[in-house]
């Protein structure tokens, strides 16, 4: 019975060693990257409040987290530049990004907020922070109760994974 167990314990080792070294080299684990987004608003100001602006990364077709780019549902004001930077999911690639989405959160009606957004410019980077990308831009933008989203495509200009240049 001695034995038996002994040489078990041996088979299980001998699988697990080979199963450790069946890929001797572990995929390596991608940088974080970010989206800093910079926004200027014209003669209009966002309220905050309950009117704010959320940004929404879309990666491989689909959207992933919402993020509030006027954080802690802050005013900006008239004619101001404002900058928020957002973590994108691990493991993500620059080119996996391919469109990013900016909604209101505007009731519209007779109270509702109505907004002019001037521009806004969006950048990639990593955890470094050492190099930001400029991916896309958009704007003017008045954005109402009934026009509540903008879609801003992404265009990588020439970088690969690294977020250096090629």
């Amino acid at each position: 019975m001695r034995k038996l167990l002994h040489a078990a314990i041996l088979a299980g080792l001998s699988l697990a060693a080979s199963s450790a070294t069946a890929d001797p080299r572990p995929s390596p684990r991608l940088p974080d990257l970010f989206l800093r987004f910079t926004v200027v608003t014209g003669n209009d100001d966002l309220r905050g409040g309950r009117d704010n602006v959320i940004a929404t990364p879309i990666i491989h077709g689909r959207p992933t987290r919402e993020w509030m780019l006027n954080q802690r549902a802050m005013r900006w004001g008239d004619r101001t530049t404002h900058s928020t930077t957002i973590p994108l999911p691990p493991n993500t690639r620059p080119r996996d990004v391919e469109m990013v989405v900016l909604k209101t959160t505007f009731r519209g009606g007779f109270d509702g907020d109505n907004w002019n957004m001037t521009k806004v410019t969006i950048e990639m980077t990593d955890t470094s922070r050492a190099a930001y990308v400029k991916i896309g831009e958009a704007g003017p933008k008045r954005f109402t109760g009934d026009d509540r989203f903008l879609r801003i495509p992404v265009r990588l200009p020439g970088i690969d994974d690294t977020l250096k240049k090629k």
